[in-house]
């Protein structure tokens, strides 16, 4: 599990259901925020905030390659520009809640 100051938050159980094969279980509440390049305010940025339930299989494959498969729940999500999380209810896009499937691989060495 992890927390940052103030609205980021993973947490994840998993089990290893074989030596090189393990599923999880997640929640994730994260945001990320860009400055936009025409902006008039040079503290405004463009904000955006989800939430996410993830159920998952992970699988290492030889020493340097990972495979994940996971699928989940998206909720809570939506866009705004402002100079923090107070101004969350200036232009603000709300973006439906769903469900999603993600693939990822990656290389460690």
């Amino acid at each position: 599990a992890s927390y940052m100051l103030l609205r980021t938050i993973h947490v994840q159980a998993s089990y290893d259901v074989h030596e090189r094969v393990s599923i999880y279980g997640a929640f994730d509440w994260a945001n990320e925020s860009w400055f936009l390049s025409d902006r008039t305010n040079d503290e405004e940025r463009l904000f955006s905030y989800d939430k996410r339930l993830l159920l998952g299989i992970r699988s290492r494959h030889g020493n340097h390659l990972a495979i994940d498969l996971s699928t989940g729940y998206a909720f809570d999500r939506f866009y705004f520009t402002g100079n923090d999380y107070d101004d969350r209810d200036h232009n603000r896009i709300g973006v439906d809640d769903g469900v999603f499937v993600a693939l990822q691989g990656g290389f460690t060495w």
